[in-house]
């Protein structure tokens, strides 16, 4: 998971919120794209889309049912991309080919003592 995390979060105007995180970044997030869809129709109550909060782990959160991640938050308002927000924590797993251990390669990449 990224260590940047929101510090702070706002409604604004429509259905748009305010963020800033720990890192600095902040900005404005027009979530009007999902507004009376679905869950998100809690939103036309104007004091439940006003009770945004953070939540654990910094997620943006309205009640007990709607949840953003805040990853995709900080993409939006970054223009970061997610191997920039969230880079590989761990090495690939090995591929095993035929016996041979092969890292990250593609399987039609063969060791040198391999048989064809």
């Amino acid at each position: 998971m990224s260590t940047v995390r929101p510090i702070t979060v706002e409604p604004r105007d429509g259905c748009k919120i305010w963020l800033r995180y720990d890192d600095g970044a902040e900005g404005e997030v027009d979530l009007s794209h999902l507004a009376g869809k679905g869950m998100f129709r809690a939103w036309d109550d104007r004091a439940f889309f006003e009770s945004v909060r953070l939540g654990d782990f910094g997620v943006v959160t309205w009640g007990e049912d709607i949840d953003m991640c805040p990853d995709a938050l900080y993409m939006e308002i970054t223009g970061k991309t997610i191997d920039e927000v969230l880079p590989i924590i761990y090495a690939p797993t090995p591929i095993f080919f035929d016996g041979d251990m092969i890292c990250g390669l593609e399987p039609s990449v063969r060791s040198a003592n391999h048989n064809a």
